[in-house]
């Protein structure tokens, strides 16, 4: 009888371990290896930092319609006129995003990317081979639509599609992704550029 209870212990113990060593390995996958899952939180809630940045892209586009009509100033970085980097400055101020006063030192500051990766808030850099002489903030890019928010000298702030004039599109120098000029603490999402 003693040893019937002694094996019948040891068929449990080994029942057991072979049990949790089983149970182990058939352990469902971690959550994010699971193709299975669908995650049904809304956009925000599963991307929330790209959720933000194109919050903060349509804000800074708003807030730059805002001053569509402000007069065209030499060195202009206010209300009472801007020139094209005082304005991109003044905008990207707002938002709490450091930019340098010129055009050219702005270009610097970003990093490159194609005109076709272009969003609603990059910046877009004219001038010569040699030398950025203006900035505009992009609003829209489409295949037949490159709309941008800048201060010209003959017309002060306005948005306009420049793929209708040959004058800007033979200028256009350089690209810069948003993203760029975002410190990395502070910074929505880096999910798309």
């Amino acid at each position: 009888m003693q040893i019937k209870i002694q094996f019948r212990l040891l068929s449990y113990t080994t029942m057991a371990l072979v049990f949790l060593c089983l149970s182990e390995a058939c352990a469902p996958a971690k959550p994010h290896l699971q193709a299975y899952r669908k995650d049904k939180r809304p956009l925000e809630k599963k991307h929330p930092d790209a959720y933000r940045q194109n919050d903060l892209r349509n804000e800074m586009i708003n807030f730059s319609r805002e001053y569509i009509g402000c007069k065209y100033k030499t060195a202009g970085k206010d209300k009472s006129g801007f020139d094209c980097s005082g304005f991109v400055g003044f905008v990207f101020h707002a938002f709490e995003i450091p930019l340098a006063a010129s055009a050219h030192e702005q270009a610097k500051q970003g990093k490159k990317i194609e005109l076709n990766e272009a969003k609603a808030g990059d910046l877009v850099f004219f001038g010569t081979d040699s030398k950025i002489t203006h900035v505009g903030i992009i609003s829209k890019n489409k295949k037949d639509n490159l709309t941008i928010i800048h201060s010209s000298s003959s017309k002060g702030v306005i948005e306009e599609n420049i793929l209708n004039s040959d004058y800007w599109i033979k200028k256009i120098q350089k690209v810069v992704s948003l993203n760029s000029y975002v410190k990395v603490n502070d910074q929505s999402a880096m999910i798309t550029n």
